[in-house]
């Protein structure tokens, strides 16, 4: 527990320093899990080239929110509107609830904390995995509901 609000990053990284397991499951306090939400992210984490999985984000109408999206090289965001029955790479998914390879997260040195209390780590830290030839991917079979 910190005295302080450290943000998203540095707090997610202060879980993760004392977690155990090889993986690790971060998200925010708003999420409502759906049933057997944890083993599909896991098990996409038995890819080696997975280091990131992540669920599709449904709204409390269970209308799809976010389901990843890919990064073009001038910087459009274009959005995964069909939706995928399969396991698929993305660029980027929302941290909101992300499972992660511990063993990687430590060697990376978890979220760039100098993104302070505002957003974008997480943009980072996919970017950061394409960038070592790395997955992050969006799994379907994984549902949670974002109360926000």
């Amino acid at each position: 527990k910190s005295p302080v609000n450290l943000g998203y990053g540095r707090g997610a990284n202060l879980g993760v320093q004392y977690s155990r397991g090889k993986q690790v499951v971060i998200m925010n306090s708003d999420i409502i899990v759906t049933k057997n939400w944890l083993s599909p992210l896991l098990d996409a984490l038995e890819n080696p080239s997975v280091v990131i999985a992540s669920p599709v984000y449904f709204d409390k109408e269970m209308t799809r929110t976010e389901a990843g999206t890919e990064l073009t090289e001038d910087g459009h965001v274009h959005a995964h509107r069909i939706p995928s029955e399969t396991v698929r790479r993305v660029d980027h998914i929302s941290a909101a609830c992300w499972a992660i390879a511990k063993d990687w997260f430590d060697r990376i040195g978890g979220f760039d904390s100098s993104y302070g209390l505002g957003y974008y780590e997480d943009v980072d830290l996919a970017m950061l995995a394409a960038a070592q030839n790395r997955s992050v991917v969006a799994v379907p079979q994984s549902l949670v509901i974002l109360e926000c």
